[in-house]
């Protein structure tokens, strides 16, 4: 009796990335590696949208950028140099016209925001005002929108009597975090001395106010603290190789915790807080989750070649930089032997069984032109959607990731870069390993949203250098959107491909074409190359819903 060929369908490559395992321990819904392709929690992936430029005049040096959204409309804030800049549109940046404000500042500044309960000149009681660190070289600042007001240093200038504050003071520190109703400050410079392990809180509600004895040493091993990040009730303190946690609700109640002392985090950077969970960078492990339960959890244990490898330089690890956009976690990496970020891994919770990961290159088609990101924040304008804001690792333009569906990433200057996209999937063994099968023409179900073509390369027999065969997909965009009742469900478009499962009634999923391709040969598995169109006229949109490979099984001997 002749044997019938058979059918494995795949559509599945929500198990993200995985740099550490090998052809037979990777899942089959595992990718051996992609770049600028987004994996979809349902199934599926496609090309990344772009990232483009805000403004057209460069900063003269960008160190970090900021949301303030105590004032209406809501503001971005950039650090450039020793200054800063503002804009409530993102197309043109204002330097504020206090004169004489400014001081030195070397480092990077850093930003909270909180209300006094007292009326002030400048502020109706409860109004939101941000205050300003300057990586403790220059005295603090308060931004009302408009203006800047230098505060006093509060050394020397204590505000003992909470029923009374004065208002106008603030410690010199690196560090700044509103918690609780309290103004912290970490890594504090008073008495002419750098206090690395000290932390000063205020009174509470009253961020302008502070009490000589209201301050506490974390650990007294001598290492510095990195960064401070509220979540939750808890204060969480880093240091290089500790985290601790800070939790009450005043000074009487206050209480600090040791939560380890083999992790940590290597600057402010490598810390956000996101609705699920804590999420921090450690210069050896990797990328880590504290839950809203306390435990911590690894993240990056499918990634950990990367930082063993040296692929993330470990010199430059303090440039690591992390944020929570579009409900995914952004990590903004330095790569290989360059010492500024070029590269961004993004962890979506929602892959496969506790996440998973992709990673994406700006402008890497164009070596000249690539660029990577430093700092980064999710921001809603007063006016239209959220938007994903990047500061570029360069210093001169703030982006805007995440845009749209076009061609090209925009440099800042208006220049386009193309931009390689590729993913390859694990070993399919559909079956034995050892048994041999013969691969007949695979069909693939494609996103036909433009005119492009996809090259997928086919290697065979667990050997990605030799035993390979390659075709060119072609898919025609269609044109009139594939909705309910624009076409006959399950027939042809314009160009004659058939049409599978348009997305009646929304216009969240592109449209989709089925292609055959060319005969696999015989082997004992198959890994397949998936290649995106990035030619003079662009990088053209693609992606890959489903995969069904057609075979017939040799009979074992």
């Amino acid at each position: 009796m002749a044997r019938r060929p058979q059918v494995r369908e795949f559509v599945d490559w929500s198990g993200g990335l995985n740099y550490v395992g090998d052809a037979f321990t990777l899942a089959e819904n595992q990718v051996v590696d992609c770049l600028n392709v987004r994996l979809l929690p349902r199934g599926g992936f496609e090309r990344r949208k772009t990232a483009v430029a805000t403004h057209e005049e460069p900063f003269t040096d960008a160190r970090n950028v900021w949301a303030y959204n105590g004032v209406e409309p809501p503001q971005i804030i950039v650090q450039d140099g020793d200054s800063i800049q503002f804009t409530d549109d993102l197309l043109s940046f204002t330097a504020p016209s206090t004169p004489g404000w400014f001081g030195s500042t070397s480092g990077v500044m850093r930003a909270a925001t909180l209300a006094r309960q007292v009326t002030t000149t400048d502020a109706a009681r409860g109004d939101e005002r941000c205050y300003v660190q300057r990586n403790a070289e220059a005295q603090a600042f308060r931004w009302d929108g408009t203006s800047i007001q230098v505060m006093t240093d509060a050394y020397g200038a204590w505000s003992e009597n909470l029923e009374s504050p004065s208002g106008g003071t603030m410690p010199k520190a690196k560090f700044i975090c509103a918690h609780q109703g309290f103004l912290f400050h970490a890594n504090i410079y008073e008495n002419s001395k750098q206090m690395v392990n000290r932390v000063r809180f205020s009174h509470p509600s009253e961020p302008e106010d502070y009490r000589q004895d209201d301050w506490f040493d974390v650990g007294g091993d001598g290492e510095p603290i990195t960064g401070i990040v509220s979540f939750g009730p808890t204060l969480y303190i880093f240091k290089n190789s500790s985290v601790w946690a800070f939790s009450g609700y005043s000074a009487d109640t206050f209480q600090l915790m040791r939560m380890s002392d083999l992790l940590g985090a290597p600057g402010q950077d490598a810390i956000v807080a996101a609705p699920n969970g804590l999420y921090f960078f450690d210069a050896h492990d990797g990328v880590y989750v504290i839950g809203s339960d306390g435990q911590i959890r690894w993240l990056w244990d499918n990634m950990s070649t990367l930082i063993t490898d040296g692929q993330i330089p470990g010199t430059y690890v303090s440039k690591v930089s992390l944020a929570w956009m579009d409900q995914r976690l952004w990590v903004s990496v330095p790569w290989l032997d360059t010492d500024i970020n070029k590269r961004v891994f993004v962890f979506d919770p929602l892959l496969g069984q506790g996440g998973g990961w992709y990673q994406y290159a700006y402008g890497n088609r164009d070596s000249a032109y690539g660029f990577g990101f430093s700092a980064m924040l999710e921001f809603r304008p007063a006016a239209g959607e959220i938007c994903y804001l990047a500061l570029g690792s360069g210093g001169e333009y703030l982006y805007r990731v995440e845009y749209d569906g076009g061609r090209y990433d925009v440099r800042g200057g208006d220049v386009n870069v193309r931009f390689s996209s590729w993913l390859q999937t694990a070993w399919y063994r559909v079956g034995m390993a050892g048994a041999k099968k013969r691969f007949r023409r695979p069909r693939f179900v494609l996103d036909a949203s433009e005119d492009s073509t996809v090259r997928v390369t086919a290697y065979r027999d667990f050997d990605r250098e030799g035993q390979k065969k390659s075709m060119n997909l072609s898919v025609s965009g269609i044109f009139d959107g594939g909705k309910w009742d624009s076409f006959i469900w399950g027939g042809n478009d314009p160009f004659g491909n058939y049409i599978v499962g348009g997305d009646w009634g929304s216009s969240s999923k592109s449209d989709q074409t089925i292609v055959r391709g060319q005969s696999l040969g015989s082997g004992y598995a198959v890994s397949l190359l998936f290649q995106g169109q990035s030619d003079s006229a662009g990088s053209r949109r693609w992606g890959v819903n489903a995969v069904d490979l057609i075979f017939l099984p040799r009979a074992v001997r």
